[in-house]
């Protein structure tokens, strides 16, 4: 088995965080990527991001969140550090949910919505920008016995689960990309703790990918 990796920038992020039982993914992976366009030392907050996504929606904390709805937060209001608001794995009472006074800096992004697909997604690694991701995903990202390794890095297993099941829809991050016994391979973060994969990452092949890929963004520093 060979593995040629020809672009990663899982250093340039803080470590992998695990989101719990919440439907909080497109909260994290946006706050990661936001975190590397302006290099920023300190987590960003995913609570604050989610709340307030949420409540432009007009949906609560047990509801999963839309990219559109992210972008407009993250440009307005934005989103502190994350030590103004920790966050928490286990679902917060909807009646008592609310973010506390804060006074302080908030950090604003600006986005592009990748248009062109995997091509697109490429591009932007090559640049060492990583690209937010909502994809469909089966069972291979849950079961360890599908997967390959290569030294500590995870492959995950070439499971099609044909017809694409669109009730699973996830977001993650893609953070570098490669080959794998010559198929394009890319990197992708998750936020499902440091015991998924390799701390957190895990690469998986473009042609399981690329029907699966619902949209992507990438955020850069206003």
């Amino acid at each position: 088995m060979k593995l040629t990796i020809t672009k990663d920038v899982r250093a340039e992020l803080h470590c992998v965080r695990d989101q719990g039982r919440r439907p909080t993914c497109m909260a994290f992976a946006a706050s990661d990527a936001h975190g590397h366009a302006r290099c920023h030392s300190e987590y960003l907050c995913v609570e604050w991001l989610f709340y307030h996504v949420c409540k432009q929606a007009g949906t609560g904390p047990h509801v999963g969140i839309t990219i559109s709805d992210t972008l407009a937060a993250l440009k307005s209001p934005g989103q502190p550090e994350e030590s103004i608001w920790p966050y928490s794995g286990q679902p917060p009472d909807p009646t008592t949910w609310k973010p506390p006074i804060f006074n302080g800096t908030l950090f604003t992004c600006g986005s592009t919505v990748c248009i062109g697909g995997m091509r697109t997604v490429c591009q932007n690694i090559d640049q060492d920008v990583p690209v937010v991701i909502a994809m469909f995903i089966s069972d291979t990202f849950i079961i360890p016995q599908t997967w390959e390794c290569v030294g500590s890095e995870v492959i995950l297993g070439p499971d099609m689960g044909r017809p694409v099941d669109n009730r699973r829809a996830h977001a993650m991050v893609v953070v570098g990309r490669g080959t794998f016994n010559g198929d394009p391979i890319m990197l992708l973060r998750n936020s499902w703790g440091a015991n998924w994969g390799n701390n957190g990452h895990a690469w998986v092949r473009e042609s399981y990918l690329e029907p699966r890929l619902a949209s992507a963004f990438v955020i850069q520093k206003r």
